[in-house]
C-alpha cells in the first residue's frame, strides 16, 4: 500500500544519502557504473524505437538482452546489483518484481525514467563511463566488482560496439561504437568479473559485436590497429582453450585481416611481455554533466579547484583545449546566391519560365515581359526577406551577456563568458545572467528564473546540497543545485563551479536541435499545395498541347502553326498572377508580424503560422509575457484603490485612483475619484512597496525602452510605488546599501536631502516568510541629540505580518507622504 511504499522510499533514500561515507570505495564505483549501464540501455532502446518502432528487430533485441540480464540477476543468489544491496532485501525484491512486470508488458520504453527522455546522448554516457575507468579503475584500483553488474555492462557494450552509420553503400562503424570498443578492452584489463562475463559469451556473439574486419577497413589509425591485436589477445585469454583469432573474424575476411594481425601482434611481442589497451595520456577531466548527485567536496576533488580561490591560471588553457570555448554553435548561413537559386527553382516559377519561353516563341513579347517582371518580383521579394531576416538574426546572436564574474587564483575578475572552462568558480549576483551550466557550491537566498528552459516565470529557489537519486537524469526544474546557461538571477547571490560549456550546456543542446531542424528543408502547406497544383497544371498543359497538335495534324493543318497554337493554349492554363498574388499577400503578412516584433525568415512561414488552429502547452508561462502587475490596493480601513497600466514599465504611464470601500459602502473621510492615494494606510503601503524592495526600473538607452531588474513580484510593487510618485532613489541616500542604480527612474532632489540611510536587510526566506529592512532617519529634528531614529519596513505573508503587529492605522487618517 501507499504507506509501505513511502516507508520503503524513505529507507532507500537514507541508504542513498549514506553513499558519500564510502565515496571512494567499491560501492561508489558500482553505483556509478550501474547508472551508466541503465542509461546505455535506455538510449539504445530509444534509438531502436525511433528507427523501427516497438515491433522493430533492434528494439526487441535490446529488450531481450536487458530482460535476460535482469532475470539472471534475479535468479542468482550470489550476485546482486548495487541497487538491490542499497535498497535492502524485501524492498529490493518488490522493486525488481515491479520493474520486471513493467518490462514484461511488452510496451516501450525498456528503461525507467529514461536517459533518452531527459535528452542525454549515447556519447555522453560513454564519456562518463570512460571517466570512471580513467579515474576509478585504471591501475587495477578496483579489480573486483559485482559480477551481475559486469554482465549487464558487457551486454550493453556489445550492443553499442556493433552500431553503424552512413548510407547503405557507405556503411561504417559509428564513433560511439569505437568508444565502446576501447572501453570493452579496458574493462577486460581492469576487472576480473568482466573477464569472466566475456568468457561466458558465445564466440559468434563476440564476432558479430567486435567486427574486427571493419575496424581495419574503415581506415582506423595506428592506435586502433594496436588495440585490435590487443583485444584479440585479451578476448582469447577470457575464452576456453582451443580458440584462435580466426574464430573472432568472419571466414571470408580472415585472409585480408591476417597480415594486420600478424604485424601488430609482433609489435606487441617485441615491445613488452604484457599487453595493454592504448593509453590516451594527459590529465583526466570529468565529462560534461549536471553532477547534481555529487557533494561539494567531491566536485572540488573532481575538478581540482577550490571553493575560495577557484582555478589556478595555468590550469585554464589545458581545460580549454580539452572542452573547447564556451560558445553556442552558430547555424550555417546560406549565401545570397543559394537563396536566390532556391527562389528560382520553385516549381511555379519554373512553369512561369517555361511560359516566358513559349510566349517569346509565339511572338507575344508583351506577355513575356509581364511574366518576366512577375518572376523577378517574386525572386527579389522572397530573397530579400530571407537575407534581411538572416542579418537581423545575426545581430540578435551578438546580444546578451558577454561577461562573467569568475574567481581565478583567489582574485575576482570580469572576463568574457566565452573564456570560461569547466572547473571555473563563478560568482552570481542579483540581475546576472548565468554564463554557463553550473553546479552550485554556495547560495544566499538565491532564486533563478529558468523560463527560457522550462517556461515557468516564477524563480526557482536554489540549494547546493546534493540530490541522491538512482538515475543521473532529473527534470530541469528539480535540479535545485544547478544553474543553467542563459537563465537570470532574480534574487540573492551564489557561487558555482562550471560543469558544462557551449554546445554541451542545456541551452546549447536546444540550439543544436534548432540548427538541425533548420537545416532540414520542409515545405509549408501552401508550398505543398502549389507544388501539387503545378504538377496537375503541367500535366493538363501537356495533354492539351498534345491534343491540339495531334488533332490539327490529323485535319491536315501544318505542324509548325498548329504546334505554336498548342503552346499558346498550354500557356493559357498557367495562372500567371497566382505567384504574384501569393508573394504580395505573404509579404504583407510579414510586415504585419514585424509590427508585433515577430521576425519571419521566409515568406511561406507566415502561411504556416496562420494555419495553426490548436496550441498545446503545459505551462501558462509559455504563453504570457512573464510580467506581473499590482492591479488593486486595499488599505487597513478597507479603502480600495486601482492601479492603471500596472504592467507598464514606464513610471509615467498609469496612476493610482480611489474607487471606494471594498464593501460597497461610502466613507465620510474618503474623497471619491481622487487622482492619487489619500489615506495614511495606503501611503504607508506604497512606501513599504518602494523601500522594502530590491527591484530596479531603469531606462535602457540601447533598446529604447524601460526595463526591469529583479523578482517579478518586487518589480510589480516597485512599479505601483513609482506610479504614485514614490521613488526609492528619492528617499534613500547613496551608500553601501542604498544607492540608486545608474539610469534608474528618479526625480533627483539632491543626495543630501534624502531622508533615509539603509542599514540592514533581512531577506525573505521560507521560514520567516517576510522581508525586513532597517533605515536610519536623518535630518534636522529627526531624533533627539545623541540619539538615532531607526525605522523598520516589513513586507511578507499576511499571517506573519499580522502576528507581529500591535497597532492599526485608522481608515480616516489623512495621507502623510
Amino acid at each position: 500500500d501507499a504507506g509501505n511504499a513511502a516507508a520503503a522510499a524513505e529507507r532507500m533514500q537514507a541508504r542513498l544519502d549514506a553513499i558519500p561515507a564510502a565515496l571512494d570505495g567499491k560501492e561508489s564505483v558500482e553505483f556509478q557504473i550501474d547508472m551508466h549501464v541503465t542509461d546505455l540501455f535506455d538510449v539504445l532502446a530509444s534509438r531502436a524505437l525511433d528507427e523501427k518502432g516497438a515491433g522493430g528487430r533492434g528494439y526487441q533485441l535490446v529488450r531481450q538482452v536487458r530482460d535476460a540480464t535482469t532475470n539472471m540477476l534475479r535468479r542468482s543468489p550470489s550476485s546482486t546489483t548495487v541497487a538491490s544491496s542499497l535498497a535492502g532485501g524485501e524492498d529490493a525484491q518488490q522493486q525488481a518484481r515491479a520493474s520486471g512486470e513493467s518490462r514484461d508488458s511488452g510496451g516501450p520504453p525498456v528503461g525507467g525514467p529514461g536517459a533518452a527522455a531527459a535528452g542525454i546522448s549515447l556519447t555522453e554516457v560513454l564519456d562518463s563511463l570512460q571517466y570512471v575507468v580513467d579515474y576509478r579503475l585504471k591501475g587495477r584500483q578496483q579489480p573486483h566488482l559485482d559480477a551481475g553488474l559486469m554482465g549487464r555492462l558487457c551486454d550493453a557494450l556489445l550492443l553499442v560496439m556493433a552500431l553503424t552509420q552512413g548510407s547503405f553503400l557507405h556503411r561504417r562503424l559509428s564513433d560511439d561504437a569505437r568508444t565502446a570498443y576501447f572501453l570493452f578492452g579496458q574493462f577486460i584489463e581492469e576487472v576480473g568479473e568482466f573477464q569472466h562475463c566475456v568468457g561466458q559469451k558465445p564466440v559468434a556473439d563476440l564476432r558479430r559485436a567486435l567486427k574486427l574486419h571493419k575496424r581495419t577497413s574503415d581506415g582506423g589509425g595506428e592506435d586502433e590497429r594496436l588495440a585490435l591485436a590487443t583485444i584479440i589477445r585479451l578476448t582469447l585469454a577470457c575464452l576456453p582453450p582451443g580458440n584462435d583469432w580466426r574464430d573472432l573474424v568472419d571466414e571470408h575476411e580472415q585472409r585480408a585481416l591476417a597480415p594486420v594481425v600478424e604485424k601488430y601482434t609482433k609489435i606487441i611481442d617485441d615491445d613488452t611481455a604484457s599487453y595493454h589497451m592504448p593509453v590516451t595520456g594527459g590529465a583526466v577531466f570529468p565529462p560534461p554533466s549536471l553532477y547534481f548527485d555529487r557533494t561539494v567536496e567531491k566536485l572540488v576533488a573532481m575538478y581540482r579547484t577550490d571553493v575560495a580561490s577557484g582555478l589556478a591560471p595555468e590550469q585554464v588553457e589545458e581545460r580549454r583545449a580539452f572542452y573547447g570555448r564556451n560558445e553556442l554553435p552558430r547555424p550555417a548561413r546560406r549565401p545570397w546566391w543559394k537563396i536566390v537559386w532556391v527562389q528560382l527553382t520553385d516549381l511555379m516559377v519554373l512553369m512561369l519560365g517555361a511560359a516566358i519561353i513559349a510566349t517569346a516563341i509565339d511572338g507575344e513579347w508583351k506577355s513575356s515581359i509581364v511574366l518576366g517582371v512577375v518572376v523577378v518580383l517574386n525572386t527579389v521579394v522572397g530573397a530579400w526577406q530571407e537575407i534581411k531576416a538572416s542579418r537581423t538574426l545575426s545581430a540578435l546572436e551578438n546580444l546578451g551577456t558577454t561577461t562573467a564574474q569568475v574567481i581565478r587564483g583567489g582574485t575576482l575578475e570580469a572576463i568574457d563568458a566565452a573564456e570560461l572552462v569547466p572547473g571555473d568558480l563563478v560568482e552570481l549576483n542579483e540581475g546576472d545572467a548565468v554564463p554557463a551550466d553550473l553546479r552550485l557550491v554556495s547560495c544566499a537566498q538565491l532564486e533563478i528564473v529558468e523560463s527560457v528552459l522550462t517556461g515557468e516565470s516564477v524563480g526557482v529557489i536554489k540549494d547546493p546540497r546534493a540530490i541522491k537519486e538512482r538515475t543521473r537524469q532529473l527534470p530541469l526544474g528539480d535540479c535545485r543545485g544547478n544553474a543553467f546557461m542563459s537563465t537570470m538571477v532574480s534574487h540573492g547571490r551564489g557561487r558555482g563551479i562550471v560543469t558544462r560549456v557551449g554546445a554541451k550546456s542545456e541551452i546549447g543542446k536546444i540550439s543544436a536541435a534548432i540548427s538541425r531542424s533548420a537545416s532540414t528543408v520542409r515545405k509549408t502547406p501552401i508550398q505543398r499545395k502549389l507544388t501539387r497544383l503545378g504538377l496537375w497544371l503541367v500535366l493538363l498543359a501537356l495533354a492539351l498541347c498534345a491534343t491540339i497538335v495531334v488533332s490539327g495534324v490529323a485535319w491536315g493543318r501544318k505542324f509548325v502553326p498548329i504546334f505554336i497554337t498548342g503552346i499558346s493554349l498550354a500557356v493559357s492554363v498557367i495562372p500567371e498572377g497566382l505567384v504574384a498574388v501569393t508573394t504580395v499577400t505573404m509579404a504583407l503578412g510579414v510586415r504585419r508580424m514585424a509590427r508585433r516584433n515577430a521576425l519571419v525568415r521566409t515568406l511561406p512561414a507566415v502561411e504556416t503560422l496562420g494555419g495553426v488552429t490548436v496550441i498545446c502547452s503545459d505551462k501558462t508561462g509559455t504563453l504570457t509575457e512573464g510580467k506581473m502587475g499590482m492591479c488593486e490596493l486595499v488599505d487597513a480601513g478597507g479603502m480600495l484603490f486601482e492601479v492603471t497600466r500596472p504592467t507598464s514599465r514606464d513610471p509615467n504611464e498609469g496612476e493610482i485612483s480611489f474607487r471606494g470601500h471594498v464593501g460597497g459602502a461610502g466613507d465620510a473621510h474618503a474623497v471619491h475619484d481622487a487622482p492619487k492615494h489619500s489615506t495614511a494606510a495606503a501611503d504607508m503601503s506604497l512606501v513599504t512597496c518602494s523601500l522594502c524592495n530590491n527591484a530596479e526600473i531603469f531606462y535602457d538607452g540601447d533598446a529604447g525602452q524601460w526595463s526591469s531588474l529583479g523578482d517579478a513580484t518586487e518589480v510589480a510593487m516597485t512599479l505601483a510605488a513609482q506610479k504614485a510618485g514614490l521613488f526609492k532613489s528619492d528617499l534613500v541616500a547613496a551608500g553601501p546599501d542604498g544607492g540608486a542604480a545608474p539610469g534608474s527612474a528618479t526625480s533627483s532632489p539632491g543626495e543630501d536631502a534624502r531622508p533615509l540611510i539603509k542599514l540592514v536587510e533581512n531577506a525573505f526566506d521560507s521560514d520567516r516568510k517576510r522581508m525586513s529592512v532597517v533605515f536610519e532617519v536623518r535630518g534636522a529634528g529627526a531624533a533627539p541629540p545623541g540619539k538615532r531614529r531607526l525605522v523598520t519596513v516589513v513586507k511578507g505573508a499576511p499571517e506573519e505580518i499580522l502576528s507581529v503587529c500591535t497597532h492599526q492605522i485608522g481608515g480616516g487618517s489623512p495621507g502623510f507622504v
